[in-house]
């Protein structure tokens, strides 16, 4: 019997493709996989949050290269059209969804390369300090191995098509920090009368100039008691 909607029509349901998952049932490393899969979706909202609460200049460049990553993941799907596992042929909404690259495994190695170029970047200025900048750029590169291995495992994708997912959302990370980096550098942009604006309008700032900017925050704090 076909799925009703809610308002009573007989219509073809679909899923989010972004936060559908689906796992054998009974199957614990497939969950706990299945979950990490998910990490995306979190990535991006936390990212989002991030920019309305810290307005700094480096999330906002970050959230606006997802949206172009993601733009370069669909484009590439049209153009490989190469089709997904036999398997994913039989979930609710891969049917109809083209395999190379993975998104998932794009979005992540993106975020991956931007905040690891940021963090080496900046390491002589010490914005965070030595043991937390080493313990995410070990991380960082896990969560990307974790969602390839849950989209292979879960048989939503191809090997193949998670290493290349993984390489391109990497050169591209990498490409964007650097044309951002090569922008902002020069006086025209920076000093330019719609950035001083558009900064100061929403209090936009760059917390990689300060030295251990959480640690600078909580004297900041602690000294307007």
């Amino acid at each position: 019997m076909d799925a009703m909607c809610a308002n009573g029509s007989d219509a073809a349901l679909t899923a989010l493709k972004w936060t559908h998952v689906e796992f054998p049932t009974g199957d614990v490393v497939g969950k706990l996989l299945a979950l990490w899969s998910l990490l995306p979706v979190f990535s991006v909202v936390a990212l989002a949050t991030i920019v309305l609460v810290r307005r700094d200049v480096h999330a906002i460049l970050l959230l606006c290269g997802v949206f172009l990553n993601e733009a370069a993941n669909s484009t590439a799907k049209r153009t490989f059209r190469q089709p997904r596992p036999d398997v994913a042929r039989m979930t609710t909404y891969a049917s109809s969804q083209h395999g190379m690259p993975s998104a998932h495994v794009q979005l992540v190695a993106f975020i991956t390369a931007y905040a690891a170029a940021l963090l080496l970047h900046t390491a002589s200025r010490g914005f965070l300090p030595r043991h937390e900048r080493i313990v995410v750029l070990v991380a960082l590169p896990l969560s990307v191995m974790l969602v390839a291995t849950s989209r292979v495992y879960l048989g939503y994708h191809t090997l193949a098509q998670v290493v290349v997912a993984a390489a391109y959302g990497g050169a591209l990370g990498a490409l964007f920090f650097t044309a951002a980096l090569v922008l902002r550098s020069k006086p025209a942009v920076s000093d330019s009368k719609i950035v001083r604006t558009c900064a100061e309008w929403f209090s936009i700032k760059d917390s990689t100039r300060i030295h251990d900017v959480l640690r600078a925050e909580q004297r900041l704090c602690q000294g307007m008691r």
